[in-house]
């Protein structure tokens, strides 16, 4: 994550039609709505990456491990590197 993070921007697509998109990481307060509705649906793939949080966890537990879990939004717009 600290190369995203120093960097500012991704690369989305397959290999033959990358596009650079430029991210933010969102605050931790911005995080709990965003893991219960991942969780919901990718539990099965992410469980062991996720600190043992599960689809059932409450506000509060999620509040609590979001500084310990990279979440990132997308920006619209042509990315640049940092």
């Amino acid at each position: 994550m600290r190369n995203v993070r120093a960097a500012g921007v991704v690369e989305l697509g397959p290999r033959w039609h990358r596009r650079p998109m430029g991210i933010t990481e969102l605050a931790d307060d911005a995080k709990p709505e965003l893991l219960q509705r991942y969780l919901a649906k990718w539990y099965w793939q992410v469980k062991g990456y996720v600190g043992g949080l599960t689809p059932d966890a409450t506000h509060d537990e999620l509040r609590a491990a979001a500084p310990s879990i990279p979440v990132f939004a997308l920006l619209t717009g042509p990315a640049s590197p940092a």
